[in-house]
């Protein structure tokens, strides 16, 4: 991202374009279904039960990708901010569900959601489905291990850039995606901060570092990730999870009108505020080459437009 790179004065700055994969308006959770679904075929599974927010960019792909399979998807989705803003209810990622088939079931809070997900579960057994069910995110040791991949991905198209200098940024929800990399560069030299987007960073740092050691022992690697050694930074996520900041829709602003990139008011745009935060504060080394890893997200723009038209001041 050279014009970017130019405007926040450092040398090189690097970006990992997963946004762009090639189904259901692409995005991070692809490289996790990729696997999941496969399990959820090998195990004869006839349904896809899953869950998220209203505007769950995961739902979104698990509905897409179940349709490219053939598995019909139910999903559960609960209302994190408690709006009852037309648009984020039928704008943005549910519209894009409907579009892909999907079947939800909508609640109120996440405590109904987890009983909903066992219901909704328990309800199509009784029909006599078989039922494959991935939680939040698809961040199990089989999901995660989708990044464990995308870290060699990564490795492979660095070329000449040193491992050593190379800083991933990527956003963390419910951690998958951070494990998989942070398995996957172990021993490499590159770093990851994850950019909190729900959870407290010691709690965060937790989840992340059992999964990343699940993931080694999936890949026969046996190493362990201990919580010490994973960074997570919380001061980014705002008055919590969903809800937009003024300095994410400032980030999602600043690239899109230098990249022409679009980032998302959740996950990607308090991600780059974080990378842009840590840019300012010099915390990075002067040969650093930050590499912000974007998991996708556009279509929930939608779903937050007065938000972020009225922190653009239009």
């Amino acid at each position: 991202m050279d014009r970017l790179a130019q405007v926040l004065g450092v040398r090189r700055l690097l970006i990992k374009r997963d946004d762009r994969m090639g189904i259901g308006g692409g995005g991070n959770k692809v490289r996790k279904l990729e696997y999941l679904l496969a399990e959820a075929k090998a195990s004869g599974a006839t349904t896809v039960v899953t869950r998220g927010a209203v505007q769950s960019n995961h739902v979104r792909l698990t509905a897409a990708c179940a349709a490219r399979v053939g598995l019909p998807c139910e999903a559960v989705v609960h209302n994190p901010i408690g709006t009852d803003d037309e648009a984020y209810h039928h704008s943005g990622n549910p519209l894009l569900d409907s579009l892909f088939g999907a079947t939800l079931h909508r609640t109120g809070s996440l405590e109904e959601a987890d009983a909903a997900f066992i219901f909704v579960q328990a309800e199509l057994m009784a029909r006599g489905e078989q039922v494959y069910a991935i939680p939040m995110g698809g961040s199990v040791p089989m999901g995660a291990f989708g990044y464990y991949q995308c870290a060699q991905e990564i490795l492979e198209q660095l070329g000449s850039v040193k491992r050593e200098d190379v800083v991933v940024v990527v956003a963390a929800g419910t951690g998958g995606t951070q494990a998989g990399l942070v398995a996957g560069f172990l021993g490499t030299g590159v770093r990851v901060i994850g950019i909190s987007v729900w959870l407290p960073k010691d709690e965060m740092a937790g989840t992340v570092a059992d999964l990343a050691t699940s993931v080694t022992k999936l890949a026969g690697a046996g190493a362990t990730a201990p919580a010490d050694d994973v960074m997570v930074l919380d001061e980014y996520i705002g008055p919590g999870y969903g809800y937009p900041t003024d300095e994410g829709v400032e980030a999602m602003r600043l690239v899109a009108r230098s990249e022409g990139i679009v980032l998302d008011p959740v996950y990607t745009g308090k991600t780059m505020a974080g990378l842009i935060d840590l840019i300012k504060q010099k915390k990075f080394r002067d040969d650093d080459v930050p590499l912000f890893l974007h998991t996708g997200g556009s279509p929930g723009i939608f779903g937050y437009a007065k938000d972020i038209s009225s922190r653009l001041g239009e």
